[in-house]
């Protein structure tokens, strides 16, 4: 019998391997960004670097694996929803703040519409809440717009 990869469509593994090839290199961007500045600001402190790194490495065998299953659960979503959206004749697409703990950037975000080419967000803008500012660095087709985030598309 067929497995899984067999049965996909050229389309859905052009996606999921786009998918992947985006996940490893924001993985490994996010790690490497976190090292660079654990170190740096070790050596301004005058730590000791080995143990600095070292201590940041438990924490991500320990933390990691659940913040990434969180956040590439809400993030897979938001891209296959958008995906399905468009390949049905979705125009417009309308940003939602999920739950009653949504954050203050996300419910400033909540009921925003853009059409299905343009980002919620550009890279550099600034969004603003109650609980100061969230400056934007790369552009957010779809949630998660942050750590954590829960939010979702859906259509206008």
């Amino acid at each position: 019998s067929p497995g899984f990869e067999e049965k996909m469509s050229d389309d859905a593994r052009q996606f999921m391997d786009e998918y992947l090839e985006t996940f490893a290199y924001r993985y490994n961007d996010s790690s490497q960004g976190q090292l660079i500045h654990i170190v740096k600001k070790a050596m301004d402190e005058g730590l000791d670097i080995e143990e600095v790194v070292e201590t940041r490495l438990s924490e991500w065998e320990e933390k990691r694996p659940d913040k990434v299953a969180q956040n590439e659960t809400v993030r897979i979503a938001g891209a296959i929803a958008r995906v399905a959206f468009i390949a049905v004749g979705i125009t417009k697409l309308r940003w939602v703040a999920m739950g009653s703990e949504a954050c203050p950037y996300c419910k400033e975000m909540d009921g925003k519409i853009v059409g299905v080419e343009q980002p919620f967000v550009n890279k550099h803008d600034t969004l603003e809440s109650e609980d100061g500012k969230m400056r934007i660095y790369k552009p957010a087709f779809h949630p998660p717009l942050h750590s954590n985030c829960v939010c979702a598309i859906t259509t206008e």
